[in-house]
């Protein structure tokens, strides 16, 4: 015979871990179901009155005051089941809320991110009868991306806006500086010539070519420049390599380089690109977060990023905007490459993420005789405004160094 006991919702303790979110429109289903069929499906405790299983049925009996719950006690070898005197599968109402309770349980859930994150890393709970790693990576990918649209909100920290250039070409990284960006370049290209004597324009972010990675090339270069920021080889899944075609290399690897890297640049930072890796990074260095392009990007939701330093890599002014949203002080610096491509197509961004074009602004064809540097500089102007705006105190290139004036004209 079962051991029955009679209590009150209200007694029962939600699970402050529960990985399901919920949903507004869930909710609503939930409500209705409740309302007009009653309690159904039975809901799941621990020994201690914690719930395991129904979670948001309980919370919602609760607030359309069903107060009563019958507790029958198991050890999980018997299956318990609710019978309901007043109702009959062949009538409406009882087919009705067959329907309702499948569509509840599919519409009302909503994976928590964070707590996936969390219990995938807590090497005592084991998910892996219940996803695939491949289907673990489709599930952290489907949210990856901020809301859009979303302005960060006013920093108390100061932020490191970074304008990388894989070549040393083109007077592009002169315009950035002079617009008060950094200057970043990927190694082992060769730095722009005044670099070395204008303090504004000094390399102050070097990333890695992780395709082809040659560390030693990598540590040399940084070496030479020692840097404010220096990356290292992301930290990829055996299957992520596999499928960019390249080769993969163990955590300890990737942890071994970055010391050495340490030792001559200012910040490491380290890009994680599968969750299991997340925690163990040791807090002396910075994260990257690669925002997500139709190139790739990092498959892992912003806010398993949330409480460390982090560095947003490449992406869209936009993309970062939302990213900085999201992740608050926590962004301590963040480099961008976008505004060339665009400006390569006379586009260019406002502060506030907007693209245009100079055509947008009543510049045609024949108007201007270089519309891409138009087009970047005005880029750039707008992204140190931007920053300037979210962030405030940042000074401009001049007057960090009045003469990179006369030295970027001579370009």
């Amino acid at each position: 015979m079962a051991d029955v006991e009679e209590k009150k919702v209200s007694d029962l303790t939600p699970d402050v871990k529960n990985a399901n979110k919920g949903t507004e429109r869930g909710e609503a289903i939930l409500e209705h179901s409740l309302q007009q069929y009653g309690a159904g499906r039975s809901i799941l405790l621990d020994r201690e009155g914690r719930i395991i299983a129904g979670n948001k049925t309980a919370g919602k009996a609760g607030e359309i005051g069903i107060e009563d719950v019958i507790v029958v006690k198991t050890d999980g070898n018997t299956l318990v089941a609710v019978q309901r005197t007043d109702l009959d599968l062949d009538e409406p109402r009882a087919r009705e809320l067959a329907f309702a309770d499948n569509r509840a349980g599919e519409v009302d859930l909503a994976w928590d991110h964070g707590a996936l994150l969390e219990a995938m890393n807590d090497d005592s709970i084991s998910l892996d009868a219940l996803w695939t790693d491949e289907e673990m990576q489709t599930l952290l990918e489907q949210t990856q991306q901020p809301e859009k649209g979303i302005k960060p909100n006013p920093r108390n920290l100061p932020i490191d806006a970074i304008f990388t250039l894989s070549t040393s070409s083109g007077v592009y990284c002169c315009m950035a500086c002079r617009a008060g960006m950094s200057y970043g370049i990927q190694s082992p290209r060769s730095p722009c010539k005044f670099s070395d004597v204008q303090e504004a324009h000094k390399v102050q972010f070097v990333d890695n070519e992780y395709v082809n990675y040659d560390h030693q090339k990598h540590l040399d270069f940084v070496t030479a420049i020692r840097p404010k920021y220096a990356t290292t080889r992301d930290l990829m899944s055996v299957e992520q390599c596999q499928e960019a075609e390249i080769p993969f290399y163990e955590y300890e690897q990737v942890m071994d380089w970055a010391a050495e890297i340490s030792e001559v640049a200012e910040n490491v930072i380290i890009i994680p690109k599968y969750a299991k890796v997340l925690d163990k990074i040791p807090p002396e260095y910075m994260l990257g977060y690669s925002v997500p392009t139709s190139h790739g990007g990092t498959p892992l939701p912003a806010e398993a990023f949330k409480g460390r330093r982090v560095h947003l890599l490449g992406g869209s002014w936009a993309a970062q905007l939302s990213y900085m949203a999201e992740l608050g002080d926590d962004v301590l610096s963040f480099d961008n490459n976008y505004i060339l491509k665009q400006s390569l197509f006379a586009s260019f961004v406002l502060k506030d993420g907007t693209t245009k074009t100079l055509t947008d602004v009543g510049l045609e064809e024949g108007d201007v005789t270089n519309p891409s540097y138009v087009a970047f500089a005005i880029s750039c102007g707008a992204v140190a405004a931007g920053v300037n705006e979210i962030y405030g105190g940042a000074a401009s290139a001049e007057e960090q160094d009045p003469d990179l004036s006369g030295q970027a004209d001579d370009r």
